[in-house]
């Protein structure tokens, strides 16, 4: 009967150890799914999607808690990656309101991490940095010290989108300690890389390439080739902003082998694409197009459409540099029909540019003055568009932290109810000011549509700007008979490098100012000053019969002027002029910084006139010619042999002079 007895204890204890075995076998499987899971958040988030699934649901069958929360928060992150906020939302609730029940702080802390992962994606910067700031409260009362190296860096990243530099750094540099206390080389490097891009905005030019060579030290110390190829990257674009464009080649060619070595294919077509960048920037237009077409193959490969677009409109765009405007078109109609496929708005927005500077280059300006119009509209759609998306978003990520919001109010409530007597209070006193202001403002506003006025009349001609005020808009407009000028400074690249940026700014306004007075004296109208280029047009929008006579007047008087100043300045600046006239299309392009432009073959001849002229010469065109050749009382004429200009063929010239 003993022996019974032992023999059925003995039984019992070997079942409860083979149970126990195998609940403990079964949560190890589990951990190890939702690490595999973890594993696929970047590179296959519908695949981490999937596994996850499967954790939870043992989790659950198992009444394993923390594989519950691990599932739910890595589920968010996946769904993050998706930009499926309703559901990324769901689980972070999930995650964070069975942390609290069961009193797991570190669970508390990557939930509310996640809240504020969602409200960075939504630019939601406030909300974010709460959501940061709470989560690291979580992570220092678990005494986690890795979760607080790893908030202190969000809070770092949030502060300096919000522009607050001193904050952002204090965060990297208390999340960089831990790290380096904890032996986390890893983490380490990404706080460096940080650390590194926020003194390169600063331009701290040697404290910014410190940061990325530490960066680098440790990553090479744990042979980590995608942190190397990233931060390789991030240096070459560092030494794109300063111009260092030979060490900004050699970075992006480091990144580039480590990403054929990788296999990484996307990696790769960045790293063609950045290099081409270069060879684009130093106007080596063979070389950029081959690493463009490199980088094109690729994307294709990886069916990365909105990469392939990209660079179709990078090679566009060179074609267009080299003056191959029918192939430069080709390029950008494809651009922009496969954004239109895909409803690619960057796409779209880059074609429609391009598409209007391949038109007017072309001559063909309806289409130009179209696209340019459509590539107007779209920036306002896109707006708006921004607009509606994040007000949809915040609406799903309001109804899905709802309940969270619930139980904080209860202990919020006797403070809103203080909070609101004050706000009454306080409410009655800006109403009385409001009374007074609106009174006082009534004057102001009235001085200040004055003012406005007379700013109009600075930027637009007068006509144009009686039709704004009175209609809301003007429509373009031919003009048959008119007469353009273009001037630009000789030499001025090489001077300005000369000089202080304050000094050139307040040359070029001088001049300008002065330029400006003389066209005005004979009726004329400056349209635009680009750089040290000027150009104004004589004719619009109020026809005159004598458009060639006041331009030339007009252009002479400039130049006695100059000559004029230069005996009494530091610098003699000197300016070559050219003027042709015939017909032109003109109207307001824009909608919220109005501009009067003109288009028409009359203005590209007009540029060559002024390229073809000499240091302080006037020179017009065989058709401003023709206008005034019988002016031989005012103007002297020397006939120039014709000359071979792009795109013209031979043009006959001429130099004038008062006679």
């Amino acid at each position: 009967m003993k022996n019974s007895k032992f023999i059925l204890l003995l039984l019992i204890v070997l079942i409860l150890n083979t149970s126990l075995s195998f609940s403990e076998s079964v949560i190890e499987k589990i951990d190890s799914e939702i690490e595999l899971g973890n594993q696929y958040i970047d590179t296959d988030p519908e695949k981490s999607v999937e596994i996850l699934l499967k954790t939870l649901k043992a989790s659950e069958s198992e009444n394993y808690n923390i594989g519950k929360i691990e599932s739910y928060i890595n589920l968010g992150l996946s769904y993050l990656k998706l930009s499926d906020y309703e559901n990324t939302m769901k689980n972070f609730q999930e995650s964070y309101n069975l942390s609290l029940e069961i009193n797991y702080m570190l669970g508390a802390g990557h939930s509310k991490n996640g809240y504020g992962l969602v409200w960075k994606s939504l630019g939601d910067y406030t909300k974010s940095l709460q959501s940061f700031q709470q989560s690291l409260e979580y992570f220092q009362n678990a005494e986690d010290r890795q979760g607080m190296a790893y908030a202190l860096s969000n809070i770092g990243s949030i502060y300096e989108t919000l522009g607050n530099n001193d904050l952002a750094l204090n965060n990297y540099l208390e999340s960089v300690k831990i790290n380096e206390e904890l032996g986390n080389l890893e983490e380490t490097a990404l706080n460096y890389n940080n650390i590194g891009f926020l003194h390169s905005k600063l331009n701290n030019f040697e404290t910014a390439f410190d940061y990325y060579s530490k960066a680098i030290d440790f990553f090479e110390k744990i042979e980590s080739k995608e942190g190397l190829s990233s931060t390789y990257t991030n240096l070459g674009n560092f030494f794109v902003k300063y111009k260092y464009y030979e060490e900004a080649y050699g970075f992006f060619l480091k990144s580039m082998e480590i990403n054929l070595n990788l296999d990484d294919k996307d990696s790769l077509a960045n790293s063609f694409s950045s290099i081409a960048n270069i060879f684009e920037i130093n106007k080596d237009y063979d070389k950029a197009i081959k690493y463009y077409e490199n980088a094109l193959n690729l994307y294709q490969e990886i069916k990365d459409v909105e990469g392939s677009i990209n660079v179709t409109n990078n090679i566009g765009t060179i074609e267009h540099e080299k003056g191959n405007y029918e192939k430069a078109l080709n390029f950008h109609l494809n651009a922009f029909e496969a954004s239109k496929k895909l409803s690619y708005n960057e796409g779209l927005e880059s074609s429609m540019y391009n598409l209007a500077m391949d038109y007017e280059a072309l001559g063909k300006y309806p289409e130009a003055l179209d696209y340019k119009s459509l590539y107007i509209e779209f920036q306002k759609y896109l707006f708006a568009e921004d607009q509606n998306e994040n007000i949809t978003n915040a609406q799903i990520v309001y109804e899905t932290e709802k309940k969270d919001a619930e139980i904080e109010e209860q202990n919020e409530e006797i403070e809103e109810r203080k909070a609101k007597m004050r706000q009454q209070t306080i409410a009655i006193v800006i109403s009385i000011i409001i009374i007074i202001l609106v009174a006082a403002l009534g004057m102001i506003i009235a001085k200040e549509r004055k003012k406005s006025e007379k700013l109009l009349l600075n930027i637009l001609p007068k006509k144009v700007a009686d039709d704004l005020k009175k209609f809301g808009k003007t429509e373009p407009e031919n003009f048959e008979n008119c007469s353009v000028y273009f001037s630009d400074i000789v030499s001025f690249t090489s001077t300005s490098e000369k000089l202080e940026p304050k000094y050139l700014i307040s040359e070029l306004n001088d001049i300008f100012t002065m330029f400006d007075g003389i066209i005005e004296k004979y009726g004329c109208e400056r349209i635009k000053t680009i750089g040290d280029a000027y150009m104004a047009v004589s004719g619009i929008p109020i026809p005159e019969e004598l458009h060639a006579e006041n331009m030339i007047d007009s252009a002479l008087d400039i130049l006695d002027a100059l000559k004029k100043r230069g005996q009494e300045t530091e610098i003699n600046w000197q300016i070559r002029i050219g003027i042709n006239s015939g017909k032109i299309v003109g109207g307001v392009v824009g909608v919220k910084k109005y501009l009067y432009d003109v288009f028409g073959d009359t203005i590209n001849t007009a540029s060559r006139m002024e390229s073809n002229s000499q240091p302080m010469r006037l020179n017009i065109s065989d058709n401003t010619y023709k206008l005034v050749k019988d002016k031989i009382e005012k103007y002297k004429f020397i006939e120039r042999d014709p000359l071979e200009v792009k795109g013209k063929g031979l043009l006959k010239m001429y130099f004038v002079e008062r006679a």
